[in-house]
């Protein structure tokens, strides 16, 4: 919702990304300490804010570590069939078959993550991990290489001024990170029916 002289009117943002889209988006601010980034892999968005000044390997292991959690969500249907398995009549019908049931499943360690640069080099331990990031082109993820977008374009605020009404001018204000406002293209669009299709004018 936008609010534009004193009334809230809905707009709407398309992003455009495929179910397999997988990437890295880093935000590395000068006026903050802290570095946030967004991993997108195998159908999930991993989200992390670490210290600019922290060694990349603790970047890596942490990242590693989310995505063996979510290597471990996305097998969970093997852990549920096991329980099912246990409760059947007869599955535990000697000592060794039930304690080989009820046996824990191993804690996952964390994947294998490297970072490395426009060469395909690794980034060496002990870099800073904004400096690292900085100079980055891949995270390579089990084998997996995923593109690095360092500090892409983005509207931090958009508002709008004036009734949405034809023939009312609307005055959009607009604040951006990482481009100039001139930059930023709006489409103005019209629908005629509820759920129906706009048109951009």
């Amino acid at each position: 919702l936008l609010k534009g002289g004193g009334v809230l009117f809905r707009a709407r943002c398309t992003v455009a990304l495929g179910p397999a889209t997988m990437e890295v988006t880093v935000r590395i601010s000068d006026s903050e300490p802290t570095v946030a980034v967004q991993v997108l892999w195998r159908g999930a968005e991993l989200n992390l804010n670490r210290a600019r000044d922290e060694p990349v390997e603790r970047f890596l292991q942490r990242l590693g570590l989310n995505c063996g959690k979510q290597v471990e969500k996305q097998g969970g249907g093997d852990k549920k069939r096991a329980k099912k398995e246990k409760k059947k009549p007869g599955a535990a019908a000697d000592g060794q078959a039930a304690e080989a049931v009820a046996a824990p499943v191993p804690q996952h360690t964390g994947l294998a993550v490297h970072l490395l640069d426009s060469q395909g080099a690794k980034i060496p331990n002990g870099t800073p991990v904004a400096e690292a990031l900085k100079g980055a082109s891949h995270v390579e993820i089990s084998g997996e290489r995923l593109p690095v977008i360092l500090n892409p374009p983005s509207v931090q605020k958009l508002e709008v001024f004036g009734q949405p009404f034809a023939g009312c001018p609307l005055v959009a204000s607009i604040r951006c990170e990482f481009c100039k406002p001139s930059a930023v293209i709006l489409r103005w669009l019209l629908q005629a029916t509820a759920g129906g299709n706009p048109s951009g004018q």
